[in-house]
């Protein structure tokens, strides 16, 4: 579900939509229910933005939307972890990829007049998802104006 926040909850409300499963293992409570990080659920909320009446979208990705897959490491953690405690992070991860299948399979074919824009860096980012050093963040934030400037000044016109 997405949320309205107000003065009095927009604080608690980014807490739970960035709670990263594994550090918060039973999420973040609001209101009696547990919520866990957006991206799970809505990795790239394109469809909901559609649902709200853009016409025009434009998604700010970290690698071109050709690179998902399916790590290796994590088919094996799959099967070594199938009957474990941890089998709800296992089943996150699940209904993350079948989400995010659909999402891209969104992207790739939208609806109607639909106009959706990616913007990707066109080498791999040095920063990572955690505990990144200044100096790769400086590096990425440099490259993301970069792809911006460049977007804005040829399709963006």
């Amino acid at each position: 579900s997405y949320f309205s926040p107000t003065p009095q909850t927009w604080l608690d409300l980014i807490r739970a939509s960035s709670a990263i499963p594994g550090f918060y293992r039973s999420g973040v409570l609001l209101d009696g229910v547990s919520y866990l990080d957006g991206g799970v659920s809505d990795a790239i909320p394109v469809q909901e933005a559609a649902r709200r009446g853009a016409q025009t979208i434009v998604v700010i990705r970290t690698v071109p939307s050709q690179m998902f897959y399916t790590p290796q490491w994590f088919k094996r953690m799959e099967r070594w972890l199938g009957e474990s405690s941890l089998q709800p992070l296992v089943n996150l991860v699940h209904h993350h990829e079948t989400t995010y299948r659909a999402i891209q399979q969104f992207i790739e074919k939208p609806p109607g007049k639909l106009r959706i824009f990616e913007i990707y860096p066109q080498r791999p980012l040095r920063s990572m998802a955690l505990g990144s050093r200044l100096p790769a963040l400086l590096e990425d934030y440099k490259t993301g104006r970069q792809c911006g400037r460049y977007f804005l000044a040829t399709v963006g016109k």
